[in-house]
Parts: structure tokens; C-alpha cells; sequence
């Protein structure tokens, strides 16, 4: 239910059997209280519960087999996922139900099924198109059941799809993926996601090795995909990296610009009640962006400052810009003399709608704590 009042998220569960080499959920003993390996299988009951909570909610889009940013579970495992399809499309106030699915536990006598499903949008996971890519990183290596089902998309014109392409073995394989996308799958071309996983002991030594394999190559792709005009969508846990070379591409710029809208937000929020010496939480993978855009910073004169913060809970950096909890910001806070200041800003901290961060802790702990004004500033909006 957590995952339903974060943001829209059901989880189906299972244990999945695609055999990802480089499986960085999976293998972290900082994530084992909150991820547990085989993630036991939703029930009709407890589906049709979350389907009443995203109701009370009022969310419009379902994502299904995703959870809180933390649990990415293959959807099709589940036995009963067409029937969990089938409800959500005849539930009027759903209008989306976002599905990202590797494509290879899909069975192909459904296809007349999902053919029917209007509200779908596809978000295809796949490590490589490729024979050799595939081989590379994941141990189901025949490529054949996903492109039978991007078949499938590609010719069927109600269904909506987005490309996801991770970008995670070396600029060989990724532009063999992308000839194949090009060749067979033009429509799919529109996007293609790249997820830069960065360092960090979050991941286990074999995810490393893959990782570092690709960083070396990183800036041969991005220079590949300026040339050949290939958007991207971002999902990296350092904005700093590869910064300028990243700035070709609108959609990081749209990134930055969410950063620093944020920001601005905190400081005319911070105007309107009155607060003259905000302390500005920034995450670590934003703080060093920061003297890149302070010309776009609104109120330069206001008495501030920004101090980092690390993600400590999790054990690392991954997708840290809104996955810090209220225990990341208590530990930043213990050298700080907060009498120094008259407000703290909490940017990118993940609560859902009850409040409560990752680890279930409430905001309401947090503020007698410190017994200071605490303006929180996430996807929900701002609010004090």
C-alpha cells in the first residue's frame, strides 16, 4: 500500500527468473529490509485494495510492477496480471496504466488481449537487441521472444510504446541495438532511455564490473547520439558528470531546469513567510551543478545557504535526487548550528501522501527534533 500513496505503484511481485547479470537491487544488503528477494505474489484482495486506494488518491496513471523507485518486479511473473490488466481498464478514473516489462513472460496467445487495452503505455526494458549484447549481460541470451513482441507493438497502432534502451555493456553493442531498432522498429526511435548507474557500494562487485566497462565508453555514446540526432531520457545519479556534453540533449536541460524551478520555488516560499535565512537541503548529485546555475538562482542577496546531502540510508547514490529519507537529513543536520537559520528546506525527499518517508519514519518526528520551521519541497508540492 506504500507504494500505491508514493505514486500510483502496484506491485505484483514474484521472484523474476530473467537472470540479469547485473541485478544491483537484488545483490545490496543495505536494501534487504526493505526488498525482500522474492517479493511475494499480490492477491486478487489486496489488488483490488490498492485499486480503491489509487481511487481515494485520485491517480490517474497505475504503474504496474513497479514500486517506490526500489522494486522493479517483471509485471508478467504474475499469474493473474491479464486480469489485473482487464480491471484497470475498465476502471473509469485510470486513464494510463504505465507497464515496464522486459516483454520475455509475455505469452503470445495474450496478444489478441493486449491488443484491445487502449490505456496502455509500453515501457520496454531490454538490455541488448543483440545476440552478442545480450550474452553480455543477461543469461536468457535469445533476443527472439522480446523482438516477436516488438513486432507485435509496432505493428498494432492502439498500443502506445516508449523504447528503453540501458546503456550498460560497450558502444558496439549499442549501436548494433540501435541499427535493429532503426531497421525493423522506426516508430520505437522517438526515445531511448539511457539509465548511467554510477559508482557506488550500493551495487554488488559483478554489477560493478559491468558499470565501469561502460563508463569507460559513456562519452563515445552521448557523442553518438548527438551526431545521430537520438534523444534521451536521463536517469543518472550524478548531474555533474559528463555535464556539458550532456547539455545537447533537452531533456537532461529539462532535468536541470527541475532542479533549479525547485530552488526558486523554496526561496519565493520562503519570501512569503517571511524567512530570511533558509538553510537549502540540496541532494549530493545536484550540489555540484550548483555553481553552474546560480545565475539562474532567483534572490542571490537573501542571507542562505546550501548544504549537501547524502544518501546514506541506501547505502549509495542511486537515483539519490528523490530518494533521500528524514534519516539522511537528520544525519547532515547534527553539525549544523541551526540557530543560524530561521527555516530548513528539505528538497527532493520522498513522502507519500501520509507523510511518511522510505523507511516509514513521519515528518512530524523530524520537525520536533530540530524545532525549527521545515518547508518540504517534492513531487506533492510545497508544503510546511
Amino acid at each position: 500500500m506504500d507504494s500505491v500513496k508514493y505514486k500510483g505503484g502496484i506491485v505484483t511481485g514474484g521472484e523474476c527468473k530473467i537472470g540479469c547479470k547485473y541485478c544491483y537491487l537484488r545483490q545490496s544488503n543495505k536494501m534487504t529490509p526493505y526488498i525482500p528477494w522474492n517479493i511475494p505474489l499480490i492477491s486478487k484482495n489486496d489488488f483490488k485494495k490498492a485499486v480503491l486506494t489509487i481511487k481515494k488518491y485520485k491517480y490517474e496513471t497505475v504503474t504496474l510492477g513497479d514500486g517506490v523507485d526500489l522494486i522493479s518486479s517483471e509485471p508478467f511473473i504474475h499469474p493473474l496480471i491479464y486480469d489485473f490488466i482487464e480491471e484497470l481498464e475498465t476502471t473509469p478514473l485510470i486513464r494510463n496504466i504505465d507497464i515496464t516489462t522486459s516483454g520475455l513472460c509475455i505469452e503470445k496467445e495474450k496478444y489478441a488481449f493486449l491488443r484491445h487495452c487502449k490505456k496502455i503505455t509500453w515501457r520496454i526494458s531490454c538490455s541488448s537487441l543483440s545476440k552478442e549484447g545480450r550474452r553480455k549481460v543477461v543469461s536468457v541470451e535469445d533476443p527472439t521472444k522480446l523482438l516477436d513482441f516488438l513486432y507485435f507493438l509496432h505493428e498494432e497502432t492502439p498500443c502506445s510504446a516508449s523504447m528503453i534502451q540501458l546503456v550498460i555493456y560497450s558502444l558496439e553493442f549499442f549501436i548494433k541495438d540501435r541499427e535493429i531498432i532503426k531497421n525493423n522498429f522506426p516508430k520505437f526511435l522517438r526515445r531511448i532511455y539511457i539509465r548511467e548507474l554510477g559508482y557506488s557500494k550500493f551495487f554488488s562487485e559483478k554489477a560493478k564490473s559491468i558499470i565501469q566497462h561502460c563508463h569507460g565508453t559513456f562519452n563515445e555514446v552521448l557523442k553518438y547520439c548527438v551526431k545521430n540526432n537520438i534523444s534521451i531520457n536521463w536517469d543518472d545519479s550524478s548531474l555533474n558528470e559528463n555535464f556539458e556534453l550532456k547539455c545537447k540533449f533537452d531533456c537532461f536541460k529539462a532535468r536541470v531546469n527541475e532542479f533549479i524551478k525547485y530552488i526558486n520555488a523554496a526561496l519565493v516560499h520562503c519570501v512569503i513567510k517571511k524567512f530570511n535565512a533558509p538553510l537549502l537541503c540540496i541532494p549530493e548529485s545536484c550540489f555540484f551543478i550548483l555553481p553552474k546555475v546560480r545565475n539562474e538562482i532567483i534572490l542571490p542577496e537573501m542571507k542562505k545557504r546550501y548544504l549537501k546531502i547524502k544518501n546514506i540510508t541506501f547505502g549509495g547514490n542511486y537515483k539519490s535526487y528523490g530518494l533521500l529519507t528524514l534519516g539522511d537529513f537528520s544525519h547532515a543536520l547534527e553539525n549544523v548550528r541551526l540557530k543560524d537559520y530561521d527555516a530548513i528546506v528539505l528538497n527532493g525527499i520522498f513522502l507519500n501522501q501520509d507523510q511518511r518517508d522510505l523507511r516509514r519514519e513521519h515528518i512530524s518526528n523530524f520537525k520536533n527534533k530540530i524545532n525549527i520551521p521545515v518547508i518540504v519541497m517534492n513531487h506533492f508540492g510545497v508544503f510546511e
